[in-house]
């Protein structure tokens, strides 16, 4: 799905597209948002064979208790 500048900014304010700093009204442009890489990075460590991890994106997850859980920020 590809959205319009004005559906991106409708769509960060009813709570469906967030983001983590907020960004800023310049890096949104006609159909895409520029994102910036922070000064942090998660590792997540190698899984044993036969081990995996589904997320259902149809539900609601928290992304951050996912990270503090599985992963490690550096």
């Amino acid at each position: 799905m590809v959205l319009s500048d004005t559906e991106i900014w409708e769509a960060i304010k009813r709570g469906q597209l967030k983001f983590t700093p907020n960004i800023e009204p310049e890096q949104v442009t006609p159909s895409s948002i520029d994102l910036r890489l922070g000064y942090q990075f998660t590792t997540f460590p190698e899984r044993p064979a036969g081990f995996h991890t589904t997320v259902d994106l149809g539900t609601d997850i928290d992304i951050e208790a996912g990270i503090r859980r599985y992963g490690e920020t550096l």
